[in-house]
């Protein structure tokens, strides 16, 4: 039977219990983010301002010790985030992509294929309720996926709490493989470590400006899913056109890695947890063979484009394409093509997934003669 989730909280985007102890609740997370931070920063281990955030808030989440991080500084946070993915791709990104475009697009293609047989296998389980599975498995695009669901059929909670699980299983996977495969140099290479160094102020401001502006577009389409794609794909554009180079000191950055870090541990409410509880080794079993096949794959990309392996892994990465990106930039790795697969795969999965949805459900329901 499937499991039911009729009798959760009402849904928000972060629940806040017993909201007159909130002001302690962010110092807990404050405190247990900066050591879990330091931590991670000591043992060498990449993007360790996102990756201890992150735990923290998970761990805080899991005692109902949830707090409220609004949409607009999120949507903030990843405009600054996209717009030091632009500062890190070579002018040069558009000659790479007709080099490798059939290596992008297979890659991208092959990471969704997986996923949704996945899914569909997930789905045939019988524990998840109507295309939820399929849903929940999709590659990426996790805050369009889940939004997306609830209008096919899917449980929107559900679907959010295997996104969120992946993103985070990812993001885990991706970190430690950075630090084995990356060496000191990941280390070395991490861009947040000069917080209050700035280059050059005017192209600070003109950064700053261009993200706000895409701030306030994203904001006035209320499209939050481009927070991050828009700032990066003007950015770009602003670089190649020889208009500004990308500037943005430190402490900006580590402001925005934090919040997204939250941004992904608050998911993980006691509630959640609980009520889908039966279904966890289930979901991190499908998690880790996705992991795998396409840890495997990036062998094959690795050789197929003649780049460093450890590149290949994180361009393959099933993870969400701002976290794998934070990586990326931290890591000894083509920043370029990590993150050129990872966008390319994005907007395929927000192009295809709906359609994958549909047919797979339709396949399901005739194997199962319900239709």
């Amino acid at each position: 039977m499937p499991v039911s989730l009729s009798y959760f909280p009402p849904k928000t985007d972060v629940m806040i219990i017993n909201s007159k102890n909130t002001p302690l609740r962010w110092i807990l997370l404050f405190s247990l983010s900066y050591c879990l931070f330091w931590v991670l920063h000591h043992y060498r281990l990449p993007a360790a301002l996102l990756l201890g955030p992150m735990l923290a808030a998970i761990v805080l989440s899991s005692f109902d010790m949830t707090v409220n991080i609004s949409k607009p500084l999120f949507s903030l946070a990843m405009g600054f985030v996209g717009a030091m993915i632009a500062g890190l791709l070579p002018v040069t990104i558009v000659t790479q992509v007709s080099e490798h475009w059939l290596v992008f697009f297979s890659g991208a293609l092959f990471t969704i294929i997986v996923a949704a047989v996945l899914g569909w296998l997930l789905s045939r389980s019988e524990m998840f309720p109507g295309n939820t599975a399929i849903w929940g498995t999709s590659p990426g695009a996790a805050m369009v996926m889940t939004l997306m669901s609830e209008s096919f059929g899917g449980d929107i909670r559900l679907v959010a709490l295997m996104q969120y699980l992946r993103v985070a299983c990812c993001t885990l996977s991706v970190t430690l493989v950075g630090h084995y495969l990356g060496g000191a140099a990941a280390h070395s290479s991490s861009p947040q470590l000069n917080l209050f160094k700035i280059s050059s102020t005017p192209d600070f401001l003109k950064t700053t400006g261009f993200v706000v502006v895409c701030y306030v577009i994203v904001r006035v389409l209320n499209k939050p899913s481009i927070s991050f794609i828009l700032p990066m794909v003007v950015g770009i554009i602003l670089k190649m056109l020889g208009l500004t180079d990308i500037v943005l000191p430190g402490f900006i950055l580590a402001i925005a890695y934090t919040i997204i870090g939250w941004n992904i541990g608050l998911r993980f409410t006691r509630a959640i947890l609980s009520h889908a509880a039966k279904l966890f080794p289930l979901l991190l079993l499908s998690i880790a063979m996705l992991l795998a096949i396409n840890a495997a794959f990036g062998l094959v990309i690795a050789k197929w484009a003649n780049i460093d392996y450890l590149t290949a892994f994180l361009a393959t990465s099933p993870g969400g394409a701002d976290s794998v990106s934070i990586i990326a930039a931290s890591t000894p790795v083509d920043v370029g093509f990590v993150v050129t697969m990872q966008v390319i795969r994005f907007f395929m999965v927000i192009i295809l997934s709906p359609m994958l949805a549909k047919w797979l459900s339709r396949a399901r329901k005739l194997k199962t003669g319900t239709l």
